[in-house]
């Protein structure tokens, strides 16, 4: 069976209505390299637009 060796950043909310926060956490219990980061709010999920 193949081993991941990538890191992985994990961004999860609370409020997100599609993905648990629960089921990030599990992610990176799985995961060796993986780091989980909360966000307050979806709004610091923007991306800012360059230029």
């Amino acid at each position: 069976m193949p081993v991941l060796d990538n890191a992985l950043l994990a961004i999860g909310h609370h409020r997100d209505p599609t993905h648990p926060f629960s089921a990030s956490d599990m992610l990176v219990r799985e995961l060796p390299k993986a780091r989980l980061v909360r966000a307050s709010s979806i709004l610091e999920l923007r991306v800012p637009r360059s230029g």
